[in-house]
């Protein structure tokens, strides 16, 4: 009876830690407020108009198309905005007709772009009120305590010890606006 449990045991410990990588290779990194404002190259508020699936070089790609209402950080020509992102798992989505307030990074050399922290950087607005993916958990925690995230955060009306869910469009992009102020 012995050597079945030691060969259980030891089964368990592989099947466990198995388990744990999959886990692990599946999420992300929860990224704050302020390092995601640093991160994108542009952040705005708009509503998409238009999306379409396509494949390039064998990778599913989706093109969104939105009407730009605000920009908070980067610069957008007009008051339309086209982007391409890979269609992989995390990738967040979007519905023609929604509003969101979305944080990108660069163009990668294939052109394509992605949120910042995948559905971290997406947030749905919905009557001027901004949630993501994850229901803004982590948001505001671990700051850094430097004297341009605290005036940041102060002109957004935030705290370190804000509780998820949804806060201010308008908040977001003032703090955006403020940490990237030179």
């Amino acid at each position: 009876m012995k050597p079945f449990f030691s060969v259980f045991a030891v089964f368990c410990l592989v099947a466990s830690l198995s388990l744990g990588s999959v886990a692990r290779a599946d999420s992300v990194v929860n990224v704050d407020a302020a390092r995601m404002a640093q991160i994108a190259k542009l952040v705005f508020l708009g509503t998409l108009t238009a999306k379409k699936a396509d494949t390039v070089k064998d990778v599913p790609v989706t093109t969104y198309t939105f009407k730009v209402k605000e920009v908070a950080k980067g610069k957008i020509e007009g008051s339309e905005f086209t982007y391409s992102q890979a269609n992989f798992k995390g990738m967040p989505s979007y519905k023609v007709g929604q509003t969101y307030l979305v944080y990108l990074t660069d163009p990668s050399p294939s052109g394509l772009r992605s949120t910042v922290g995948l559905g971290q950087g997406q947030f749905s607005v919905i009557k001027g009120m901004a949630v993501n993916e994850r229901n803004n958990r982590g948001l505001f925690k671990n700051m850094p305590q430097t004297e341009g995230v605290s005036k940041a955060m102060r002109a957004g009306g935030f705290s370190s010890e804000k509780d998820p869910g949804p806060v201010e469009a308008s908040s977001l992009m003032k703090m955006v606006k403020e940490l990237n102020v030179k």
